[in-house]
Order: structure tokens, then C-alpha cells, then sequence
């Protein structure tokens, strides 16, 4: 991704805001445009896609509050990697630092009164471009080829069956043509001794022992060593198959190895707007061979998702700027999240609190206070069950 095929999206309130960046930014990017209508805001960037977000709000809190209403009601902005830069005055420098500390935002620029160092918002453009293009680029690379490990390692046990039961068809296959020799000996040695027996009794008796003889001659040289010959034949198929699974069989298991040490710790995503119980939930996940990640509200846990698709997630239903179950309605529309399984966390017990929840798309909840034993075992359940 270059600067000449990135496209940057300015959005504002204000025209001639919206056009002041534009206008820092023309001088490095060639593809920049602006968006000053609210009520075209999401039409705008769906249309857009942008590459780099930059929001051009005089106010931090309507730059916010913008943000979030995309995300809200964006079709594209969840699956879309986008780096998102938060222009800001002095005196709101401290609340966009805080901002982009929680990760609401990527990056913040001062750039109103007056624009003093104009290179800075390019350059804040340039490394998200870079970050984005480093994102793309290394990370998918070790999940497929993570994946791939995974699909060959499932080989393994698909191997060792087929070998076993290839065994097990060999040694029935020779002990029924064991069965069957014997059984054509013994059936020509009494049809020989039969035609003795009669020979001796009648007339013809010299062409019934030639007949005999025949026949003997006849089951010993050509039809029991054709036999025995099948049966022999049989030991080097079975020794392939042996050979077989002592050749693929450690290998299988190395990428078995492999497949694990390339998978990433499941992520869990925390949202939870109380600090006391954010710090409890890190307390008793920590170490457990999780990924952890937190959001404070609705608007941050919206962000968190389109950075990065966590394993499972524990929500507070009582979110400061969500309902709990219209934010997991808005996951569960979501192509990328309608698999992942949302744990909701409440201090309601109320038999219709837990169905409206459930019929939001929660695949369970927990009711505070709660165990560790109980958390962890609603973790462990709902993990199992999402990666089959």
C-alpha cells in the first residue's frame, strides 16, 4: 500500500474543516476526500472504504460520538482495516492521548488553532499505511500456515486406522486362503481315496486310478502352490503398510508440534465498565493460557473486534453507552463474529433478563457473584465448543 493508491477519508462537521486537512494531506496522498454531511456519514464511508480514517471535530466528544455511530451502523466497517487519526485542539490533547490509550482512536494530531507542524498529520498517515501493510503481511501468514499444520495433523489418526485396518484385512484374507488349502487338500486326498475305493471295485479300474493320480498331481503342483503363492504375496503389502506408517507417522506428529506451536492462545475479550471487575476477570485469567483483552464500553469493544476476532467474549449487560444485548445483536450481524460465543456477566438473575439475553445471541450467561471454578468451566465449555 502506497500513498499514491492509499485512500484517506476526511469526516466532519464542518466543510471548511474538513477541507483544511484535506488540503495538508494532498501534498503527500493522492487520493483524499472529504466528508462534511452527517446525515451521508455512513453511506460516505461504506461508499469509501477508506485506508486512513482522519476525523477533522473541533469537539473530541462529537469525534467520539461519530465514530461510534459508524461503527454502529457501518455494513463495512468491522471487516475493513482502517488506521483512524483524531485531529484535536491543545486543549483536548490530554482526552485524544487518553483516547487512543484505550485504543478508541490510533492516533491523535493537534491541529487547530493553528497547524504548526502541517508534516505531522501526513506523517501520522504514512505509518498507519505501514502498520496496515505489516499487519496483512505477517500475521495471516503464521495463522495459515498454522491451519495448514492443523489439517495435516488431523491426517494422523485418519493414517493409523487405515493402516490398522488394512492388518487386520491381510490376516483375514491369508487366514481364509489357509482355510481354503486345507480344505482343497483334504476334499482332492478323499475324492482320490474315494476313486481308489471304486477303482479297486470295478472293471475300469486302471483309468480310475489315472484319474486320480491326475488330479493329486494336479492340487499339488499347481493349485495348492498358486495358493500359497497368493498367500506369500501377501507379507510384502503388509509390510508396506508397516513401512508406510513408520515413514508418515513421525511426520504427521512434527507438524502436529508445529500446528501447536504456531496457534495462537485463545483471546478473550473483556467488556466490562467497572475497573474493580475488570481487575478481578484479569485476576483469574491470568496465567490460565489465554489472551487477554479489555474494552471499558461499547464503543471500545467495537474497536477491539476490528482490530483483532476474539475466541469468546464476557460482557457486562450493563454498559455505559451499550445494552449488553443490542451490542451482541450487532456482533451476531456481524459476518466475522456471529460464530464467536458471548458470555454475558449480570448481577440479574431475573428469568427475563437471561431470555432476552439468550435470545440476543448470548450462548450463556453468568450471574455475579460467581466462582472461578464456574467462570472457568463456562470458558472452557464455550472454547471446546466453538472450535468444532
Amino acid at each position: 500500500m502506497t500513498p499514491q493508491s492509499a485512500l484517506v477519508l476526511v469526516a466532519s462537521d464542518a466543510a471548511s474543516d474538513a477541507e483544511s486537512a484535506r488540503e495538508v494531506l494532498s501534498a503527500e496522498f493522492e487520493r483524499v476526500i472529504t466528508s462534511s454531511d452527517s446525515s451521508r456519514a455512513v453511506e460516505d464511508f461504506d461508499a469509501a472504504r477508506p485506508d486512513v480514517l482522519v476525523l477533522a471535530f473541533q469537539d473530541v466528544e462529537r469525534a467520539e460520538q461519530f465514530y461510534l455511530g459508524l461503527y454502529r451502523h457501518s455494513a463495512s466497517i468491522a471487516h475493513k482495516p482502517h488506521w483512524s487519526v483524531l485531529l484535536c485542539t491543545k486543549r483536548d490533547a490530554r482526552a485524544a492521548h487518553a483516547l487512543c490509550r484505550r485504543s478508541c482512536f490510533d492516533d491523535y494530531v493537534v491541529f487547530w488553532p493553528a497547524t504548526f507542524d502541517p508534516l505531522r498529520l501526513a506523517m501520522s498517515a504514512q505509518t498507519g499505511l505501514r502498520f496496515l501493510a505489516l499487519a496483512s503481511a505477517s500475521a495471516p501468514g503464521a495463522q495459515k500456515v498454522a491451519a495448514l499444520s492443523r489439517g495435516l495433523a488431523e491426517v494422523e489418526p485418519v493414517l493409523d486406522a487405515a493402516v490398522a485396518e488394512g492388518r487386520r484385512r491381510l490376516d483375514r484374507t491369508g487366514a481364509t486362503l489357509r482355510h481354503v488349502m486345507d480344505g482343497l487338500d483334504t476334499a482332492v486326498r478323499d475324492l482320490s481315496r474315494g476313486v481308489e475305493e471304486s477303482a479297486g471295485a470295478q472293471a475300469l479300474g486302471g483309468p480310475l486310478r489315472e484319474v486320480s493320480q491326475r488330479l493329486q498331481r494336479f492340487s499339488d503342483e499347481h493349485l495348492l502352490p498358486g495358493m500359497l503363492a497368493v498367500e506369500q504375496s501377501l507379507e510384502p503389502v503388509r509390510d508396506s503398510l508397516a513401512d508406510a506408517g513408520a515413514v508418515v507417522g513421525p511426520r504427521v506428529r512434527a507438524l502436529r508440534t508445529l500446528a501447536s506451536q504456531l496457534s495462537p492462545a485463545p483471546t478473550i475479550l473483556v467488556i466490562e465498565d467497572e475497573e474493580t471487575q475488570r481487575q478481578i476477570l484479569k485476576h483469574l485469567l491470568q496465567g490460565e493460557g489465554y489472551s487477554l483483552a479489555f474494552a471499558a464500553n461499547g464503543s471500545e469493544a467495537l474497536r477491539a473486534v476490528a482490530r483483532q476476532r476474539p475466541d469468546l467474549i464476557l460482557m457486562d449487560l450493563a454498559l455505559p453507552d451499550f445494552d449488553g444485548r443490542e451490542l451482541t445483536r450487532q456482533f451476531k450481524r456481524s459476518g466475522a463474529l456471529a460464530q464467536v460465543p458471548v458470555v454475558m456477566i449480570t448481577g440479574h438473575s431475573e428469568r427475563d433478563v437471561v431470555v432476552e439475553a439468550l435470545e440476543a445471541g448470548a450462548a450463556d450467561f453468568l450471574v455475579k457473584p460467581f466462582t472461578p471454578k464456574s467462570l472457568s468451566e463456562k470458558i472452557e465449555q464455550h472454547l471446546r465448543g466453538a472450535s468444532h
